[in-house]
C-alpha cells in the first residue's frame, strides 16, 4: 500500500466513522470516484469539526489555507497546516478532477459565521444557512459523481443538499434546542404562534405541528424537483 492509498484510507475511516450509509453506498462506485468522495467528505467534515467539536479558529483558517494552496498551485510540494493526510489526498484529486474550490470557501464562511449563531428572521436567511451549511456539499461533489457538469446537474446537487439539511433540522428541533439554537425562522415561528421553549417543556402542540408540516412540505417538493430533474440529466 502506497502513502497515497493510506491518505484516502484515513479519509475513509473519518467518512465510515461519521456517516456509514453515506459511506456503504459511495463505497460502490468506481474508485477513483469514490476516493475523491472520501477526500471530500473529510475535508467537509474537518471543516464542520473544526468549531462544533474543537472549537478552534486557528484551524479553520489553516484548512482553508490548505485548500487555497491546493487551488492556486496543484502540482506543487506544500507543507499543509492542518490535516496533512486529508489535504494530500485532495491534492492528489485536485490533480486529476475538476474541484469546485468556491464552494468550499462558501462552507467556510458559514462555518465561520456559524460561531455567533443569531435565530434567522426569515426563511430567506433559514435557506441561505441550508445552502452554506450542505448545499456547498453538493456542488463540491458535482464534478466527482457526474459525467456532464451542466448548471443543471450543480443546481439539482445544490438543492438536494439544502433538503437534506433541513430534514436534519426538522429531525434535531429538540437537540439544537438543548444546544440553543433554534433554526426555524423568526417569521415563521411568529405566523404559526409557536414557543419552541413551551414546546419542548410541554410538547407538541397542533400550532408545532403545522409549522412542521410546513418546512416539511418545502423539503418534500425540494425532493421531487430534483428527482424530476435528475431524470433529464
Amino acid at each position: 500500500m502506497t502513502m497515497m492509498d493510506m491518505n484516502f484510507k484515513y479519509c475513509h475511516k473519518i467518512m465510515k466513522k461519521h456517516s456509514k450509509s453515506f459511506s456503504y453506498a459511495f463505497d460502490l462506485l468506481p474508485e477513483d470516484q469514490r476516493k475523491a468522495v472520501w477526500a471530500i467528505y473529510a475535508v467537509c467534515r474537518k471543516i464542520d469539526d473544526s468549531i462544533d467539536v474543537y472549537g478552534d479558529i486557528q484551524f479553520l483558517n489553516q484548512i482553508k489555507e490548505d485548500i487555497q494552496s491546493i487551488e492556486k498551485y496543484p502540482y506543487e510540494h506544500h507543507h499543509f497546516q492542518s490535516d496533512r493526510r486529508i489535504m494530500m489526498a485532495l491534492q492528489h484529486v485536485a490533480q486529476h478532477k475538476n474541484i469546485a474550490f468556491q464552494s468550499f470557501y462558501n462552507l467556510i464562511d458559514t462555518v465561520y459565521k456559524d460561531q455567533h449563531f443569531t435565530m434567522f428572521e426569515t426563511d430567506a436567511e433559514l435557506f441561505g444557512y441550508c445552502y452554506g451549511v450542505a448545499g456547498t456539499v453538493g456542488e463540491v461533489l458535482t464534478p466527482i459523481l457526474s459525467d456532464h457538469e451542466t448548471h443543471q446537474t450543480y443546481d439539482v446537487a445544490r438543492r438536494l443538499g439544502e433538503s437534506l439539511q433541513l430534514i436534519n433540522i426538522l429531525r434535531d428541533v429538540g437537540e439544537d434546542f438543548e444546544n440553543e439554537r433554534i433554526y426555524f425562522s423568526k417569521q415563521r415561528l411568529k405566523q404559526y404562534e409557536v414557543d419552541i421553549a413551551e414546546v419542548y417543556q410541554n410538547g407538541v402542540n397542533n400550532h408545532y405541528i403545522d409549522l412542521w408540516e410546513y418546512y416539511a412540505a418545502i423539503a418534500e417538493k425540494r425532493f421531487s424537483r430534483c428527482y424530476g430533474s435528475n431524470q433529464s440529466i
